[in-house]
């Protein structure tokens, strides 16, 4: 029985000079091809040619492996930030219909009360009726677009449009109720533009802050 024994041959190439890893693959390729050599004759440079090659191709898959693995981080990331993106888009256009809702319902509300003020005491029974259901239909709209406003509102959004929704309700008729409720509707429609990123025009400012 023959025993060998492969040993490093430090005229082919210093051990030290490559990484561990690396290092250890091409000790056991060289070990191989001596142990082949000894057995089949074989040229030792043909086989140290193909170990060369062996331990290149090794290092190709392990770059290989290493670039899909940034690849698929980087496609994750950006997954990632399109979903984050779609997200906040989906989010203010919820934001702006309900705000859109919001002062529609408050304009349907002031149609019934002027409807319901012009008529005065002296009106039709039925029509007076009809013009109360009418009024109650708008106010309880109202009610409700707040209450979904009140769920995806700013702070200063929900206390602008709490206020004007009780400017409204006691609303007697008089000036002095229609420019307080004109006061604090373009304040709260100065907030809706700011929550939603909208520039606030200049007439709008100028009008509040007289």
């Amino acid at each position: 029985m023959i025993t060998m024994v492969a040993r490093w041959d430090p005229d082919l190439l210093p051990i030290t000079r490559l990484p561990t890893r690396v290092s250890q693959v091409w000790f056991l390729c060289t070990a191989l091809a001596k142990m082949l050599a000894t057995c089949a004759s074989v040229t030792w440079e043909y086989i140290a040619s193909a170990a060369i090659t062996g331990v290149v191709g090794l290092a190709g898959i392990g770059g290989s492996v290493w670039s899909a693995k940034v690849a698929g981080g980087l496609a994750a990331k950006n997954l990632s930030s399109g979903i984050s993106a779609e997200n906040e888009r989906a989010r203010l256009a919820e934001k702006r219909r309900v705000y859109v809702c919001c002062v529609t319902a408050f304009g349907g509300l002031i149609h019934s009360m002027a409807k319901q003020h012009a008529l005065g005491d002296d009106g039709d029974d039925a029509l007076e009726t009809a013009l109360s259901i009418e009024r109650g239909a708008a106010l309880t709209t109202l009610l409700n677009t707040l209450g979904e406003l009140m769920l995806i509102a700013p702070e200063d959004v929900m206390h602008l449009a709490d206020r004007a929704g009780r400017v409204l309700t006691e609303y007697s008729g008089s000036d002095p109720d229609a420019a307080r409720f004109r006061e604090v509707r373009e304040q709260l429609l100065m907030a809706m533009r700011a929550d939603l990123g909208e520039p606030v025009p200049v007439g709008m400012a100028d009008a509040v802050q007289v």
